[in-house]
């Protein structure tokens, strides 16, 4: 990461009064840095992981088919 991707971030995220420019800015430092793709990544693996593990547990079938479909709810991309 650049200093001027570092500035960028330290800057404007958390920001309250963040404006569509800014917003724009911060997409723009998560995808030239692969942050978004590294946190895809996280989230792909982590789900495949909870769901693995509630396959081997003893939940209710119908308690780990409700906890499956939030699983994926929680970790589907809408857009």
């Amino acid at each position: 990461m650049s200093r001027d991707q570092a500035a960028i971030l330290h800057t404007l995220l958390g920001d309250p009064g963040l404006d569509e420019e800014g917003a724009g800015r911060l997409r723009e430092v998560l995808l030239a840095t692969g942050a978004s793709r590294e946190v895809e990544h996280m989230i792909h693996t982590r789900r495949a992981q909870a769901l693995t593990i509630l396959e081997q547990s003893p939940v209710p079938p119908a308690a780990a088919a409700a906890l499956r479909r939030i699983a994926r709810a929680a970790t589907a991309r809408t857009t």
